[in-house]
Formats: C-alpha cells, sequence, structure tokens
C-alpha cells in the first residue's frame, strides 16, 4: 500500500480536485 499511487489515482480521477489529495497527504 502506498500513499503515492492513492494520490495518482485520485489525481486521474479528480485532476481538477485538489482537496482529496490534501486530505490523503494529511492522512
Amino acid at each position: 500500500m502506498d500513499g503515492y499511487e492513492v494520490l495518482q489515482r485520485l489525481r486521474s480521477m479528480l485532476p481538477q480536485t485538489h482537496i482529496p489529495v490534501i486530505m490523503v497527504s494529511a492522512r
């Protein structure tokens, strides 16, 4: 389980939405 992979997946799904990325990073 890598946080980077999740971030890339979220970015691909929501490239215009950086809100989920911050939440994952803060996790």
